[in-house]
C-alpha cells in the first residue's frame, strides 16, 4: 500500500494497515535543517518529509492571487524597526475613506516562529467597512500551475493541500477579535454583514480551486477557538457560516479540513456539523486542551482526526522517554480503527530537534498498526 492509497483510504474511513504517520514540515524548517536558504521551498518541505520516511502531508501548495491596481484604492506601506521585529504600517486611500492599519511581528527568540498580531484594525467602524467592501479590488488566482507541480512531485507519496482561508479568521484580520465578539453581541447586522462578506470571497476562491482541486483544503477555524467563546457562541455566529463554506467546497469536489491549533475541547461536539471531512489539530497541554479518548468517542467515522503531538513543550522541550510516552498516548488513543493520520500539532519552531523528530516518527508507526 503506497502512502497515498492509505492517505486516501483514512480520508473515506477505510481500513488501511496502519494509520498514517505524517510530519508538519515545512519550506522553513527544511531550509534550516539543509542549511540552504535558496532554494524552493515548496520542494524542500517535500524532499524532508520524504527522506525521513513520513507518509507525505504538502502544505506548501503554491496557488498564488492578486488583484489590478485601482485608484479607488491606493495603498502606502511603511516599516519601523522594533527590538526583535517590525511594526508595518498600511494607509488605504479610497473615494469615501481613508483606512489605517497597523500591524506587530515580533521574534521571540532565535529559533523560534515569530508572533505577530494586528495592532490597529483596518475596519474601525461600520463606514470604514463600507467603504473597504465598496473598493476593495477583487483577488484572482493567477495560476493554478504549483497543484500541477506539487501533484507531480508527491506522486503516491501522499497528498497535497492548500489553503482556503476561514471566514471568522479574515473578519478578525479586518476588525480585531474583541470588535468582532462585542459586534455579534451588540450589533449583530454588522457582524453578520462582515461574515457574509467573508463567505463570497471564499466561494469565489472555491470556484477557482474546483478547476484543479488538491487532496485537501484547509479551513482556518482557530481564532474562534474555545479560549474566547462557548459552543453557544459557536453554533449562533460562526457555525452557520462555516457550514456554507464547508458544503459549498465538498459539493465542488474539494475535501476540507478544519485547522484548530489550540483550544477545541468544548467545541468538539459542533464540528461534525460543519460537514468537514477531517480536523487538525488536538494539541495537548499547556498549549490546547486535547483530550485522545474524548475526540475518538465524539468524532469516530464522523471527522477524520489529524495530529495530537505537541510539537513545543514535548519534542522541543522533554526527553526521549517522556516524547515516547506521550506519542504513545495520543497516537493510541485517537487512532481508533480508521480515520486517523498521526502529525504533530502545527509548525516545527527552528530549534526542535531532529532527533525528537525522529523519535515521534519511530514511536508513531510502532502504535499505528492496526490488527485486523
Amino acid at each position: 500500500m503506497t502512502s497515498r492509497e492509505r492517505m486516501l483510504k483514512t480520508l473515506k474511513h477505510e481500513p488501511v494497515d496502519r494509520a498514517p504517520v505524517a510530519a508538519y514540515i515545512d519550506g522553513l524548517y527544511a531550509e534550516h535543517v539543509n542549511q540552504s536558504f535558496d532554494f524552493d521551498r515548496m520542494r524542500a518541505a517535500f524532499k524532508l518529509q520524504s527522506e525521513l520516511g513520513f507518509d507525505v502531508l504538502l502544505r506548501d501548495v503554491r496557488v498564488p492571487r492578486s488583484s489590478a491596481p485601482s485608484e479607488n484604492w491606493r495603498v502606502e506601506r511603511e516599516r519601523t524597526p522594533i527590538p526583535g521585529g517590525n511594526d508595518d504600517f498600511t494607509t488605504i486611500h479610497t473615494p469615501k475613506r481613508t483606512l489605517t492599519q497597523k500591524y506587530r511581528s515580533h521574534e521571540r527568540k532565535p529559533g523560534q516562529l515569530p508572533s505577530y498580531a494586528t495592532t490597529e484594525p483596518i475596519v474601525k467602524d461600520s463606514a470604514d467597512f463600507d467603504a473597504y467592501i465598496e473598493f476593495e479590488p477583487e483577488s484572482r488566482v493567477d495560476t493554478l500551475a504549483g497543484i500541477d507541480e506539487a501533484r507531480a512531485l508527491v506522486g503516491e507519496s501522499g497528498l497535497i493541500m492548500t489553503d482556503i482561508g476561514g471566514e471568522f479568521n479574515s473578519a478578525v484580520g479586518l476588525r480585531g477579535v474583541e470588535n468582532l465578539l462585542l459586534d455579534a453581541l451588540t450589533d449583530p447586522s454588522f457582524y453578520h454583514a462582515q461574515l457574509a462578506f467573508q463567505v463570497g470571497k471564499s466561494k469565489r476562491f472555491i470556484d477557482e480551486l474546483s478547476k484543479n482541486p488538491t487532496d485537501l483544503v484547509r479551513h482556518y477555524d482557530n481564532e474562534a477557538n474555545g479560549m474566547i467563546i462557548d459552543d453557544r457562541f459557536y453554533r449562533k455566529f460562526v457555525l452557520p457560516y462555516v457550514q456554507e463554506v464547508v458544503m459549498y467546497a465538498e459539493q465542488k469536489g474539494l475535501r476540507v479540513l478544519l485547522h484548530n491549533c489550540g483550544t477545541m475541547g468544548k467545541l468538539l461536539d459542533c464540528y461534525p456539523e460543519t460537514g468537514a471531512t477531517a480536523i487538525e489539530s488536538f494539541t495537548p497541554p499547556p498549549s490546547g486542551d486535547a483530550d485522545a479518548l474524548r475526540a475518538l468517542r465524539v468524532l469516530h467515522r464522523k471527522m477524520v482526526r489529524i495530529g495530537g503531538i505537541d510539537q513545543i513543550h514535548l519534542l522541543k522541550l522533554k526527553d526521549k522517554t517522556v516524547i515516547r510516552a506521550e506519542v504513545t498516548k495520543m497516537v493510541m488513543g485517537l487512532k481508533g480503527d480508521c480515520g486517523y493520520i498521526a502529525c504533530h500539532a502545527d509548525q516545527l519552531d527552528r530549534d526542535v530537534p531532529l532527533e525528537n523528530i525522529l523519535l515521534y516518527r519511530d514511536t508513531a508507526l510502532m502504535c499505528a498498526q492496526y490488527t485486523r
